[in-house]
């Protein structure tokens, strides 16, 4: 990627994986969204408690302190989907695969720990529930992402 009069230009190379081109990106941008948004009084109605039908007039601060803190909190789950930093990492878990000649051109693959697998293998599911859960927020709250 590179940028040309002020826009990002993408190569074929970044569509091999737009996803991946894509999140740095995005969770730097969020990052510094929720930096810049810390100690704004600013809060999306996305947020903002429901208030009785036909309601005119304005939110309490207690209402509006609510919404902030909300925000912030979703703004950190968007974060998070985006960082690829959270991701278990295979390597930090203590199994391994063996490859097992069986002959004739036959091979079989044999974990060395199972319990450390299905412990990645947990923690894996977690962090795609996660994931799945902020870029939902990401989604939902798109029109929001103002300050």
């Amino acid at each position: 990627m590179y940028i040309k009069h002020g826009a990002p230009m993408f190569s074929q190379r970044d569509m091999w994986s737009l996803d991946e081109t894509l999140k740095p990106i995005l969770c730097s941008a969020l990052k510094k969204f929720r930096e810049s948004c810390e100690h704004k009084q600013g809060v999306p109605l996305s947020v903002l408690p429901e208030l009785p039908k036909g309601y005119v007039g304005h939110y309490t601060d207690e209402q509006l302190e609510e919404g902030h803190r909300k925000f912030l909190e979703i703004l950190d789950k968007m974060i998070y989907a985006f960082d690829g930093t959270q991701e278990p990492q295979m390597e930090s878990y203590g199994f391994d695969f063996n490859w097992i000649d069986l002959g004739e051109g036959r091979v079989t693959i044999e974990c060395t720990n199972e319990d450390e697998r299905e412990r990645y293998n947990r923690d894996m599911k977690v962090w795609q529930e996660k994931c799945l859960e902020g870029r939902l927020l990401f989604a939902e709250h798109f029109e929001s992402l103002w300050i």
